[in-house]
């Protein structure tokens, strides 16, 4: 049994449909949902807004995951791997899921709503919650290297 987790939500108009199903999976898998938006269809211009609620919640320790959905994905992505300790990725299938958990304690997920995340997101959500980060001595070493704040 996965232990429950605080898990925030963020989404545009066109993820608002999915973001409400995934929280209701995950309320009825036991998990606290922290919502910070969008609460309708509409479109808005506050996609940052949403990016920066999840990856603020993650990046501070008050949400133990997030997931970020709009139209492509990318640029909730882009705007959550601003935030020290956010290591965002796209949820493509779960077999890439449990690579970037394993692999590079991902901890924030992102879906493409209009590119056919409603079929797969599931199975990527059991694996980003499931799946335990393998720290390694190399992989520790490349987490370090992402937190430098310069290149």
């Amino acid at each position: 049994m996965l232990a429950a987790m605080k898990i925030a939500l963020g989404a545009d108009g066109f993820g608002f449909v999915l973001k409400t199903q995934v929280a209701a999976w995950l309320v009825a898998c036991g998990h606290e949902v922290m919502d910070g938006g969008i609460f309708s269809a509409a479109p808005d211009m506050k996609l940052m807004d949403y990016a920066d609620f999840v990856a603020g919640a993650v990046a501070k320790g008050e949400a133990d995951r997030g997931v970020l959905i709009c139209m492509s994905g990318g640029m909730m992505q882009i705007r959550a791997n601003r935030f020290a300790g956010v290591r965002a990725v796209m949820g493509f299938d779960a077999d890439a899921m449990v690579h970037d958990r394993e692999a590079s304690d991902a901890n924030v997920v992102c879906f493409a709503a209009s590119y056919g995340a409603e079929a797969v997101w599931e199975d990527i959500m059991l694996a980003f919650l499931e799946t335990e980060f393998e720290a390694l001595d190399r992989r520790l070493a490349r987490l370090a290297l992402l937190e430098r704040v310069t290149l």
